[in-house]
C-alpha cells in the first residue's frame, strides 16, 4: 500500500485513479471480482469500478471498459451513476 495508490493492498485490486470529480472525492478503483471473495462485490460482471471511500460501483464486462469508466469518472465525468446526483442537483 502506498500514499499514491492506497487501495493496492485490497484483494482483487487491479488499478486506481485519484478523483478530480467535484462531487466524488477519493479514488476510483478497479477490482477483479473473481480474485476478491468479498460478498460486497456482488455484481453480474467480472470487472468492478468502485468509488472509494463510497460504496457505489459499476460492473463491466471487460477490463478495457472498466478502465474507460475509471478514467472518465476520475476526470469528472457523469456518464455513470456513482451517487453524485443524490441529495440535490448541482
Amino acid at each position: 500500500m502506498s500514499t499514491r495508490k492506497p487501495h493496492s493492498g485490497n484483494a482483487g485490486y487491479v488499478a486506481e485513479r485519484k478523483s478530480a470529480h467535484p462531487r466524488l472525492p477519493g479514488h476510483f478503483v478497479i477490482y477483479d471480482r473473481d480474485a476478491n471473495p468479498s460478498p460486497a462485490l456482488d455484481a453480474d460482471d467480472r470487472w468492478i469500478v468502485m468509488h472509494e471511500p463510497g460504496s457505489a460501483m459499476v460492473s463491466c464486462r471487460s477490463l478495457a471498459l472498466a478502465r474507460k469508466v475509471m478514467v472518465a469518472m476520475a476526470a469528472g465525468g457523469d456518464d455513470y451513476d456513482f451517487g453524485q446526483h443524490e441529495g440535490g442537483s448541482q
